[in-house]
């Protein structure tokens, strides 16, 4: 049986796949279930993915995390996702801004942030894609 590639090998096969090069930055971010890497060319700057490395985490079900991504990917809510390996997923890089607490103050970002939460919530492939996952008896959706 084949090991799992290491962090490093994850890596390079990703610049190699979806950057296109051999000579990337990895840049660690914050992450909660997973440890999360921006992957940059170093040839061409445009070029950018995000990388989740997964390791144990017991609080998440994995294949329910995996669904919900895909189907909120496709659904059109967040980075696309690239590619779903057994121990890492490749996600299109968003270059954008965070959101700061004060930017809720701003009407205009409040009432786009409701569109959506709504548009999420009421959509009825993802609730359809959590409803399968939950136990018996659970009755939130």
């Amino acid at each position: 049986m084949k090991a799992r590639p290491d962090k490093e090998e994850v890596f390079h096969l990703v610049a190699k796949n979806h950057l296109g090069t051999d000579k990337f930055d990895a840049t660690p971010l914050s992450g909660i279930a997973n440890f999360v890497y921006l992957l940059s060319s170093k040839v061409d700057e445009t070029k950018k993915v995000i990388v989740r490395l997964e390791h144990m985490c017991s609080r998440f079900d994995k294949k329910l995390e995996e669904e919900i991504f895909r189907t909120a990917s496709e659904e059109g809510f967040g980075a696309k996702e690239l590619e779903l390996a057994e121990n890492y997923r490749v996600e299109e890089y968003l270059d954008s801004d965070s959101v700061d607490s004060k930017d809720f103050f701003d009407p205009e970002v409040l009432k786009k942030t409701m569109e959506v939460l709504v548009k999420f919530h009421l959509n009825l492939r993802l609730k359809e894609c959590v409803k399968k996952h939950m136990p018996k008896g659970h009755s939130n959706y």
